[in-house]
């Protein structure tokens, strides 16, 4: 057997780097595993210890080695398993070993008690060791069911446990045949299960620390996660307040100053009932106002962020009025990524620039034909109008409020506009806008 100095120094040493981690990471299968080792000491301590006969000698209190001997191996398995069940995870991994392992611990609870009680009224005797020998045999067969269930997946983290436990497996196997016609007091073929102990407490030495490392990383992946999550929050925060500050100037700007000319066309029209023109001005009006509410109605419902939907809205508005004017409008939206995603900021700048185009063309350009082409990609969309009309020096309409208003609300979304026009040359207008928002099709569950 190997010394009892050593074996003891290398049991404590196992012992405190067991309870230090314990400290730093309170996670229970080091609280299991340093009574397992504790369990395990006491058992090979007991095999050193006792006189020839095999008795201890305890303040005057005589017992028979072997008694304890039977207990503590039992109790070593029990231990073995509550920490080998945290370490796995099984109750998450392996529902099915969790189950078996924790009614096995039970089961060997209730064969401690029964031997007790055994020894308690017949001393030790042939029938109680006869019982410990089908225990053993039902525990390896235990094992074996774990070790086959563990290893069809093949997972690293079951790997040193899996190891460290074989080693230790074949070394009871081997101390049991070289104990074959021996006397059961002689200690000799103990060597190999000690040695098997020692290189199985390497193995899950290693395997605590992967573990470690493994939750450490989990860890700093979780804090990544948070630290993401929060500056997505963030940007939604931020875009939620872009979208309420949007809503209460445009409420403020388009509808309030156009309530305004309905309230003041209304005073005239009391004043002056058999004015038409004024009550055409509030019809008007009131008419502008429900397209400026159903706008912003619109571009505030996140359903609408997609491009579909702002292709509805150009063709809703541009049809009925070119076809009103003898126009042939032809919409080309083929290029379109559905999976991207339009926020209403953008769908409702890009409609308006698109509606400001088309307003000028039918009102102004003379044309025949008006072409429009609409691409969403990944890179960005791209908004393209082409008309026959007449065109116009832009040297003289650059400053219209018309055009600036274009130009602003491009530039306020990060993109350009550019006009190219000559007189009776037509006209065309391109608009290029960046997107880098993607539509999530489902919810990972």
């Amino acid at each position: 057997m190997i010394p009892l100095y050593i074996l003891l120094t290398a049991f404590t040493a196992q012992f405190v780097y067991i309870v230090v981690n314990w400290f730093y990471f309170r996670r229970s299968e080091y609280f299991f595993y340093s009574i397992y080792i504790i369990i395990l000491s006491l058992y090979f301590l007991n095999r050193y210890i006792g006189d020839e006969q095999g008795m201890l000698h305890f303040a005057g209190i005589s017992l028979y080695k072997m008694y304890p001997d039977r207990i503590l191996a039992i109790l070593s398995y029990i231990y073995y398993f509550k920490f080998g069940r945290r370490f796995v995870e099984a109750e998450t991994r392996y529902p099915g070993i969790h189950k078996t392992m924790m009614l096995t611990e039970r089961l060997l609870f209730l064969y401690i008690g029964i031997d007790i009680i055994l020894f308690t009224l017949t001393g030790y005797s042939k029938f109680a060791n006869l019982i410990f020998i089908p225990v053993n045999v039902c525990i390896f067969l235990v094992l074996g069911y774990v070790f086959w269930t563990m290893l069809k997946r093949r997972e690293a983290l079951d790997k040193f446990i899996l190891t460290g436990s074989m080693f230790y497996g074949i070394s009871a196997v081997v101390t049991l045949i070289m104990g074959i016609g021996k006397d059961i007091l002689e200690n000799d073929h103990m060597l190999a299960l000690q040695i098997g102990a020692l290189v199985e407490m390497l193995f899950l030495n290693a395997g605590l620390v992967y573990k470690s490392r493994m939750l450490q990383q989990e860890i700093i992946s979780s804090q990544t996660q948070l630290i993401k999550q929060y500056e997505d929050n963030q940007h939604l925060m931020n875009r939620l307040n872009n979208i309420r500050e949007r809503i209460s100037r445009d409420l403020h700007d388009d509808v309030g100053a156009t309530l305004s000319s309905i309230k003041a066309y209304s005073e005239i029209l009391k004043i002056n009932p058999q004015a038409p023109s004024i009550a055409d001005l509030i019809r008007d009006n009131s008419t502008e106002m429900i397209e400026r509410l159903e706008l912003i109605a619109w571009s505030a419902n996140p359903e609408h962020d997609h491009p579909k939907s702002l292709v509805f809205q150009m063709q809703k508005f541009a049809a009925p009025l070119c076809h009103a004017r003898n126009i042939h409008f032809h919409f080309d939206h083929t290029a379109l990524d559905d999976t991207l995603m339009i926020p209403g900021e953008i769908r409702q700048q890009v409609y308006l620039v698109f509606k400001e185009a088309i307003n000028n063309m039918v009102k102004y350009a003379e044309a025949a034909n008006c072409n429009a082409v609409l691409r969403i990609d990944p890179r960005g969309l791209s908004l393209y109008i082409k008309d026959d009309g007449k065109g116009f020096d832009d040297r003289y309409v650059e400053h219209g409020n018309g055009l600036k208003n274009m130009r602003k609300r491009v530039e306020n979304l990060g993109g350009l506009l550019t006009i190219e026009t000559a007189p009776q040359q037509g006209t065309r207008i391109s608009m290029q806008i960046p997107l880098v928002y993607r539509i999530q099709e489902k919810a990972e569950p």
